[in-house]
């Protein structure tokens, strides 16, 4: 636990700022930070050492965020998608 929070006090705020940027939300870049941080714990054990941890974080956040827009995308298809059902029916 120690060192699962030294990891955190060290990289969360690249983390985050890389969050930030690619999201351009702080709150939403937050809750990705946090989410990133929850994949580290469950992974953990999938880092080999052929490369910087730093590197392998990186490559996880970023799959975060991708992942996260996927899912908002999706989302958002489906919300347009039953308005327009509606609308094609007579609803309001």
């Amino acid at each position: 636990m120690e060192a699962f929070e030294a990891l955190y006090r060290q990289h969360s705020g690249r983390v985050y700022a890389l969050c930030l940027r690619m999201s351009g939300d702080a709150t939403l870049a937050a809750d990705l930070a946090q989410e990133a941080f929850i994949r580290v714990w469950e992974r953990i054990r999938s880092f080999r050492g052929e490369s910087l941890f730093s590197s392998w974080l990186h490559r996880l956040t970023v799959n975060v965020v991708l992942g996260e827009r996927r899912s908002r995308g999706r989302r958002q298809r489906r919300v347009v998608d039953d308005s327009e059902l509606a609308l094609r029916r007579g609803e309001s």
